[in-house]
């Protein structure tokens, strides 16, 4: 079952209290820590935990539509997934959020160095 938004804050928490410790560097790339990370993309490499934590990954449902796929019952089937996905930007270059509100809509908001903030309903 996904849990969607509500695992980010905690996931964050945890990830900073290990950082905390030394157990964590956040700018180190994420395959560092979890090195059965792959994407059919070659910009997945430089990730870093950092990155991940403030979703400028370049992940983005516009690249990869996860949530209409079958859900995976584990971490590593979920990762495993991701091994056919693409980046929809270059790691660290575009803010990246989608929440879903009413049916059909969506509320996108993107910063980049370039443009600045930006909001925008996508049908």
């Amino acid at each position: 079952m996904a849990v969607a938004s509500a695992s980010k804050s905690f996931t964050a928490l945890a990830v900073m209290q290990l950082a905390e410790k030394g157990n964590v560097a956040l700018d180190q790339p994420v395959r560092g820590y979890l090195p059965e990370l792959t994407m059919a993309d070659p910009r997945a490499a430089q990730i870093t935990v950092r990155q991940l934590l403030h979703q400028t990954s370049g992940m983005a449902d516009s690249a990869f539509r996860e949530k209409s796929l079958p859900q995976p019952e584990t971490l590593q089937g979920a990762v495993a997934r991701l091994s056919t996905a693409r980046l929809a930007a270059d790691p660290g270059t575009v803010f990246s959020v989608i929440w879903g509100g009413t049916p059909g809509v969506h509320a996108r908001e993107e910063t980049t160095a370039r443009e600045g903030p930006q909001a925008r309903a996508v049908l």
